[in-house]
């Protein structure tokens, strides 16, 4: 404990002094006399010390106080808020016992623990509301949140409540190996087996050539229904292409189907692919899945050049071959690469080489104005590319390359990324990128920027640019074909790594769409996911603009329709819809301009598939496994006590202390005022009773 203030304390002395100054002028001397000596005695000590504490507050005084906190470990308790939850027989018991008895076990834990709760979908949120509305649920999500939000934080252990069922992001016992605290888990749910008929996956190409047949794989499974016989359907645009019935023999039966379809109809098309319902089903949600694809006869064609071969042109050819609307060509040598006036896109893997000094490939991609995607490395000549004035500049400083990662713009506008795929860029391997120092103009659009560790750099990794009509995109280091391995590492596909490589693509392709008004969206959603466009506008010289106002109406099945609003957004527009209900939409934007009367129409499809109720039956072994890996116990909601007897009978409920200093104005102490104001009461009071006031 010590007194402080901003002013030096040796100025109490002149404190003192003022207030003993004071009480002398007043009751010292020949005009004192009129007072008797004792009574003017207390006068002088009431004058003094009133006087003197009045200038003592002028310092601002405080006192420093050296106290001791005590901080309670952190118990955190997430609660399943997933669609599954209430899905199955005792979804009354979710909906009504389960919070009671939850709320009743943490309020007898308070004293000892701080508790923290929240609850999740497909994303964790504060809070214990739970109306089991989530479409998805990401249990991984849980732990790696839960991670980064504790981390170096006294923490008990992770109450996980939940049914085991999850059905995106990582698989969550990789994610719970990082988690450095046990996790309870509450198992939720019915694990009984019930009737039930599925269609348990339902793939296809999602672009497909007019004119040409197309492949549907599908798989269907019959769990307890031994006897019974299953009819499954198959339309195509609600035309009927396939028709089989099936016998059921034993309780678990499961096929997979491969047939084919006719791509007639241009545009968006629609597979529904369905089971008939057995006796005694309870869960008919997952007995239909729909599928949309769209059919086009404007096949892009790319013309992959590398200076020398490597491992990343396999990569990103085969990445854009998986997308019938391209027709990939792949050269070793600018020789190679022969009139390249037909293609719609070049893709550039370290050329200009460090071998040449200019590049004559791409003087006539600059001359025919044909999208160039550049990809640098090693061998890449930087001089010549910086020659190029095409958005990038990169000034090597050393010849041992960076290696470097990855991190989403959020502010990059220029078409609409999936948070999937974002956080896919995010965890993907390091790039082999120079060292050196890299600058844009100020028409170029950063959609990656390099991470180097935990640090975000404001150098690019992958940005986009145009140049006189000529749009360009620039990789700034070597090694995708990493990416590509590693999306099939954690995903089991090469999904994520085709539709990223496919985007960038697609908006490089565009650049040969010479319409001076375009709307960019994807054709299907999911009803779990917000629909978004994006729109450019150019002006006669082909130079974007974003000052006119455009609107955009949908129109559902019903004929409702749903005005909205594109905003500026970069040097194009954005739109975000927010979720809508499963159906099919047309759309139509118009610019509201004189000077730029331009339209565009189109379709989309909201799918109602739901994967919370795919499937309902709890999965206990994912929770008993992510209990045992990281030294916690699995309980039923009935058994939450055990979770207090295990914290107890391990010593995790260890409080940490430490002491830091606390400052206290003394004028916050009421009471000081107080006798001040008793004081010269006081003084008032004898000098009104001896009759000199």
């Amino acid at each position: 404990m010590g007194l402080i203030s901003g002013y030096s304390l040796w100025l109490i002395v002149l404190c003192i002094a003022l207030g003993a100054a004071y009480a002398a002028v007043l009751y010292t001397g020949k005009k004192s006399n009129k007072w008797r000596p004792g009574i003017r005695s207390v006068l002088f000590i009431l004058r003094f010390i009133v006087v003197s504490l009045l200038a003592f507050f002028l310092l601002e005084p405080l006192i420093r106080l050296n106290v001791k906190i005590t901080n309670n470990p952190v118990l955190i308790v997430a609660s399943d808020n997933s669609k599954s939850m209430t899905a199955s027989a005792d979804s009354d018991f979710v909906k009504n016992k389960l919070p009671e008895i939850v709320d009743q076990w943490l309020n007898g834990l308070q004293d000892e623990l701080e508790i923290a709760r929240y609850h999740f979908s497909d994303s964790l949120l504060a809070g214990p509301n739970a109306d089991y509305s989530g479409n998805l649920t990401d249990i991984g999500n849980v732990f790696n949140e839960i991670r980064s939000r504790y981390i170096n934080k006294n923490v008990a252990g992770i109450v996980l409540i939940s049914d085991g069922i999850y059905n995106t992001g990582s698989n969550p016992l990789t994610a719970a190996e990082q988690i450095q605290t046990p996790v309870f888990t509450v198992a939720v749910g019915d694990t009984s087996t019930h009737t039930d008929a599925a269609i348990t996956s339902l793939t296809g190409n999602r672009d497909v050539i007019y004119n040409n047949y197309f492949p549907v794989e599908f798989s269907v499974t019959a769990q307890q229904a031994t006897g019974q016989s299953i009819q499954v359907k198959v339309t195509h645009n609600d035309k009927e292409i396939y028709n089989h019935n099936s016998d059921i023999q034993g309780n678990q039966f499961s096929r997979v189907f491969n047939i084919r379809g006719f791509a007639d109809k241009k545009g968006l098309n629609k597979i529904v692919v369905s089971v008939s319902v057995l006796i005694g089903e309870k869960n008919t949600a997952n007995n239909t899945r729909v599928f949309y694809f769209n059919v086009a006869d404007d096949v892009k064609k790319v013309l992959i050049v590398a200076s020398a071969p490597h491992p990343d042109i396999r990569a990103i050819r085969t990445s854009l071959e998986s997308n019938l609307n391209y027709s990939v060509k792949a050269v070793t040598g600018e020789a190679n690469a022969g009139d390249i006036t037909d293609y719609d896109l070049l893709i550039l893997h370290q050329i200009p080489a460090a071998s040449t000094r200019n590049s004559a490939l791409i003087e006539k991609a600059k001359a025919a104005r044909i999208p160039v995607w550049m990809i640098t490395g090693a061998n890449t000549n930087y001089a010549s590319l910086n020659a190029l004035n095409a958005g990038v500049t990169v000034r090597v400083r050393s010849a041992a390359p960076n290696e470097v990662l990855g991190v989403l713009n959020e502010n990059f506008s220029l078409f609409s990324v999936p948070q999937q795929e974002a956080d896919f860029v995010k965890a993907m391997p390091p790039l082999s990128a120079a060292f050196g120092d890299y600058s844009i103009s100020a028409g170029t659009d950063v959609l990656i920027y390099q991470r180097i560790g935990n640090v975000i750099s404001s150098q690019p990794l992958l940005c986009m640019s145009q140049v006189e009509g000529q749009r360009w995109a620039f990789l700034l280091g070597e090694g995708v074909w990493r990416w590509k391995i590693y999306d099939f590492q954690r995903n089991n596909s090469h999904e994520l790594f085709d539709s990223f490589m496919s985007r960038i693509a697609q908006f490089l392709c565009q650049n040969s769409d010479r319409s001076r008004f375009r709307v960019i969206y994807e054709p299907t959603h999911s009803e779990t996911e917000a629909i978004t466009f994006n729109a450019e506008l150019f002006n006669q010289n082909f130079e974007l603009v974003n000052s006119e106002p455009i609107d955009l109406i949908l129109r559902d099945s019903t004929g409702k329709n749903y005005a909205c609003s594109f905003l500026p957004d970069g040097s194009g527009y954005s739109l975000n819809c927010g979720r809508m209900r499963p159906g099919e939409y047309s759309f139509t934007a118009q610019v509201k301009s004189k000077q730029y009367p331009y339209t565009q129409s189109g379709r989309i499809t909201v799918d109602s598939y739901n994967p919370e109720l795919a499937s309902t039956r709890a999965d206990f072994n994912v929770l008993r496994l992510i209990a045992q890996q990281t030294g916690g116990i699995m309980v039923s909601p009935e058994k939450l006590n055990d979770i207090s007897v295990f914290l107890e009978k391990n010593n995790l409920i260890q409080s940490t202390y430490y002491r830091e200093n606390k400052y206290i104005d003394l004028l916050e102490w009421k009471w000081i005022l107080f006798i001040i104001l008793a004081l010269v009461s006081a003084e008032w009071v004898i000098r009104k009773r001896e009759g000199y006031y």
